[in-house]
């Protein structure tokens, strides 16, 4: 089975957290590890021995340009997210960014348009601080699942999603592919602030 790529830009807590769930992902792995400073990298190298070898970069720019991914996951501080994520759409990626997605709705409608002209998936991770918004579409009585998975989900409503709109963005709603009582949820837009 074909492994679905990632490239880590930004390494520091968040970032070391998202490659820790990888490597629980059979069909993922993490082909390159993008920060401004080394001390990051090579706590995460110490961490997970298994990145000894994955190349670094400083600059994402660089390794948007010589690395080959499927998928970017965007950990870096917010005000760098915007920038980051339409450089990883039009590189060919699909994007799960660390929340929050930016910092206002323009950016916010910028990168989905650029997704969706892409055909590719942009996704934020659940903030458990929306749990009581998700309540109230019946969401938060289940397992919710945001992470590596909806990236593989097709960017088309599948047949018994639910879709809601919600200020700012739509949330999908999917059986899990698996057939197990856990949703993938997918925010197509989402703004905080």
């Amino acid at each position: 089975m074909k492994k679905l790529r990632f490239l880590i830009i930004g390494v520091g807590a968040m970032g070391r957290l998202h490659i820790r769930r990888l490597r629980s992902v059979p069909e993922a792995e993490v082909v390159g590890l993008v920060n401004l400073s080394s001390a990051p990298i090579m706590l995460a190298r110490r961490l997970f021995p298994e990145l000894a070898a994955t190349p670094v970069w400083s600059d994402y720019q660089t390794a948007l340009r010589e690395i080959e991914a499927d998928a970017a996951i965007v950990a870096t501080p917010h005000s760098w997210h915007f920038e980051h994520g339409m450089a990883c759409l039009d590189a060919g990626l699909h994007v799960l960014m660390e929340k929050p997605l930016v910092s206002d709705s323009v950016k916010a409608a910028q990168l989905a348009h650029q997704a969706e002209l892409n055909r590719k998936h942009l996704a934020v991770v659940y903030p458990y601080r929306l749990r009581d918004l998700l309540s109230t579409f019946g969401i938060c009585s289940r397992q919710v699942n945001l992470a590596t998975s909806c990236l593989s989900q097709p960017i088309r409503p599948k047949a018994g999603s639910e879709q809601q709109q919600i200020p700012g963005g739509r949330i999908q709603i999917s059986p899990a592919e698996d057939n197990s009582t856990t949703p993938v949820v997918i925010f197509s837009i989402w703004c905080y602030g």
